[in-house]
């Protein structure tokens, strides 16, 4: 199995496919839009602060009791008549928040957004009204426009949890880290219990490297919240990248049974099983990518067939590279790396159909340096070791495959006897990719020049 791994893992490149998407921010919940903390937050808007929001005149005041009387009945529109039937409707800053504030419990963003800009155009240091112009942004997804308005409400003065957790995930959206760090870390001292900013502490952490900090913090949001599948996720990511693989493929087990998994992680899943050897394990995840195989999911579903191939399970590659795709058109990089997959199965099985294949490549990319390299064992195989000499050095000359050219082209050389010129390219080969098996292969072959 080792000679297997040597000889053929290395003609792909080695993603870091393991890891999911950490920097990322995660989706804040339902259950956060429906909390009590952003509820009291928001609905805390018919009354005005005198010190940086607009002052309200006497007939102004009986429009908002009256709107509020019909808001507590659960008659938004009727509120919203009210307001709109003012002389002032389209002039009053409070009046104006207050109607937007209406549309957007209304479902009508568009216009909610339309509308806090008047207020803040007739206001401008309005503070709620930027504060919930954020926050309408920020539930469009429109992070930078979100961002601005935020900021500009916490430089008034707004130092609510709400905002200082959506500024943090804004900031998070820029890979701003620290600025992250900091806005999360103030949301919970407002907020203590709103555990999307403890999970949003967790995600900075891990991208300053503190990864056992963030593992202690997403398990506690993971043991207060243990339904949510983006912090079960979260919590895999940490514990792959900080090599427990068998933790978290205990995660994504028991979220795969629930079929809590997108396809994408249920490929990850197969791929972890295949990595550790337990091609049982990983079959039925694959069987499930198959059944709904996408252009969308293939880049990954190759991944997890990699570490099928890496395992020299030629037959379940094969099987699995057969498979076709259901919806979506591959694109000619994604088609290319699944023939040069194919190919290598195919020459490790001793079956025709490679060389064409790996030909045909070439022709349509004569820098194809994965295509180069297993041209030169199907030349190999065929006796032609001056032919397969031409397209190792071709390969060598091409950044992503000179690691795998040089190896191969030593191990050629050490058949051939020319042991001298295969440890000059296991040299050259251990300089990009130093490992001690390799280091101890190439004093091996000193020791037998010297003889």
């Amino acid at each position: 199995m080792k000679v297997v791994f040597l000889a053929v893992a290395s003609v792909f490149t080695l993603p870091n496919s393991l890891v999911l998407t950490a920097g990322e921010p995660l989706k804040l919940p339902i259950s956060y839009w429906q909390g009590e903390a952003l509820l009291k937050s928001f609905s805390a808007s018919y009354g005005v602060d005198s010190r940086i929001e607009p002052s309200v005149t006497v007939e102004e005041q009986k429009l908002l009791a009256s709107a509020a009387q019909w808001m507590k009945k659960g008659e938004k529109k009727r509120a919203l008549e009210v307001l709109k039937k003012s002389e002032n409707a389209t002039k009053s800053p409070a009046l104006l928040y207050n109607q937007a504030t209406i549309y957007l419990e209304l479902g009508d963003e568009k216009k909610a957004i339309e509308v806090y800009l008047a207020a803040i155009k007739a206001y401008p240091s309005f503070r709620r009204a930027h504060k919930n112009l954020g926050l309408t942004y920020f539930r469009n997804e429109q992070f930078p426009l979100a961002l601005t308005s935020l900021v500009k409400a916490v430089s008034l003065g707004d130092m609510s949890g709400s905002t200082l957790g959506m500024l943090g995930y804004c900031h998070l959206q820029n890979e701003h880290y620290a600025s992250a760090l900091q806005s999360y870390r103030l949301a919970q001292l407002t907020e203590p219990e709103t555990i999307e900013w403890k999970a949003g502490v967790a995600q900075c952490l891990l991208e300053f490297g503190q990864d056992k900090e963030a593992l202690l913090l997403i398990e506690e949001v993971v043991k207060d919240r243990p339904n949510e599948v983006s912090y079960q996720l979260l919590m895999a990511n940490m514990l792959l990248q900080r090599g427990e693989n068998v933790r978290a493929i205990a995660v994504l087990e028991w979220l795969g049974r629930q079929d809590k998994l997108s396809l994408e992680h249920v490929a990850l899943l197969a791929q972890l099983h295949a990595q550790g050897g337990m091609i049982e394990l990983a079959k039925p995840w694959f069987d499930k990518v198959r059944e709904d195989l996408s252009a969308e999911i293939y880049p990954q579903y190759l991944m997890a067939l990699e570490s099928v191939i890496r395992q020299g399970e030629w037959e379940l590659a094969e099987g699995l590279l057969s498979v076709e795709v259901k919806s979506g058109k591959l694109s000619e990089d994604l088609l290319n790396k699944r023939d040069r997959m194919v190919s290598a199965v195919l020459i490790e099985q001793n079956k025709e159909g490679a060389k064409k294949l790996l030909e045909d490549l070439i022709k349509r990319d004569p820098l194809d340096g994965e295509a180069l390299v297993l041209l030169a064992k199907v030349s190999i195989s065929e006796g032609e070791t001056s032919v397969a000499e031409f397209y190792y050095r071709r390969a060598e000359k091409i950044e992503g495959s000179k690691y795998a050219a040089l190896h191969g082209y030593g191990t050629m050389l050490v058949t051939l006897n020319r042991y001298e010129a295969a440890a000059e390219k296991f040299e050259l080969a251990q300089k990009i990719h130093p490992t001690l098996e390799q280091q101890k292969y190439i004093d091996a072959l000193h020791r037998i020049t010297r003889e």
